[in-house]
């Protein structure tokens, strides 16, 4: 156990608590509001009732009725958290969770907006950063091998996708039935590769420009036999 992800295991675990008391034993009204109203993530509301708190908040809710929600998530913190924080540190490690947490969020909201019909419900849940660690985990340590439902080895690498297409056949299968947050979980896989590769920042997208620029100007050029290096033409 290394120490942010102790932290973190802490911080979800007793916020859960705290509403579970709050909502289901407590019955206290402005705690069950506050917590699907106001923090939950709602793309409607983060957007046009500007509740953008939401992108980070709704990360640290979990199904108060279903504690096979939190569990699941903080199982996948606590088993794949340690070693890519013992790889960058605490800091860089929090500054990872946090930030695929917010461009998972941000990624509900877009599509929420977009087909409001299929993922227009609000969401709440740690696992769009959550996946993004097991993206991270592929990516970066792709030769490691991992224990597929806990029996089955398999590289690193696979896992991810592995883990997307489960998602996908369950999630199409029924998306009016279906609890996955899909799109949420696609925003954390997407969180990571922007991170883990580099390419959220501008200068890395311009240099590709350029080259895509050059490449294209490079195609337009026509290679003319001949000359003192053209050994053809000295036979």
């Amino acid at each position: 156990m290394t120490p942010m992800v102790k932290r973190l295991l802490i911080i979800n675990v007793a916020v859960w608590v705290i509403f579970a008391v709050l909502v289901n034993f407590l019955h206290q009204p402005w705690a069950a509001n506050l917590y699907a109203e106001h923090l939950a993530l709602d793309p409607h509301d983060a957007i046009f009732s500007f509740e953008l708190w939401q992108l980070l908040t709704y990360s640290w809710l979990h199904a108060l009725s279903d504690p096979m929600h939190i569990l699941a998530n903080m199982l996948g913190l606590f088993f794949l958290g340690p070693a890519l924080e013992t790889r960058w540190g605490p800091r860089d490690f929090l500054i990872f969770y946090l930030a695929t947490g917010l461009i998972a969020g941000v990624f509900t909201v877009i599509v929420g907006l977009a087909l409001p019909g299929i993922f227009g419900a609000r969401v709440v849940g740690a696992s769009g950063a959550v996946l993004a660690l097991l993206a991270a985990f592929s990516f970066t340590m792709p030769d490691a091998t991992l224990l597929l439902f806990f029996v089955i080895p398999i590289q690193a690498r696979w896992v991810i996708w592995i883990a997307l297409g489960i998602d996908t056949v369950i999630f199409f299968s029924n998306p009016n039935a279906a609890s996955i947050a899909w799109h949420t979980h696609v925003g954390g896989v997407l969180g990571a590769w922007l991170l883990v590769t580099g390419r959220w920042r501008p200068g890395r997208l311009l240099d590709r420009l350029r080259l895509a620029r050059l490449a294209a100007r490079r195609s337009k050029l026509d290679v003319i036999p001949g000359g003192k290096r053209d050994r053809r033409h000295l036979n």
